[in-house]
């Protein structure tokens, strides 16, 4: 199942190729700490990551 989302990223640490942007379709790939993510239900707006 294919979702549209929306990430805002800190760019400085991109290459500079990248700094530009991307473009609609682009595969993006990137990892980072499990502790900077915030993923919120668009339903509920509840965290999707809370240990309930």
């Amino acid at each position: 199942m294919e979702q549209d989302i929306g990430i805002v990223l800190a760019t400085i640490d991109l290459p500079a190729e990248h700094r530009g942007g991307f473009h609609l379709g682009d595969t993006v790939n990137f990892t980072f700490g499990g502790n900077v993510v915030h993923l919120f239900s668009k339903e509920t707006e509840e965290s999707l990551l809370s240990s309930k």
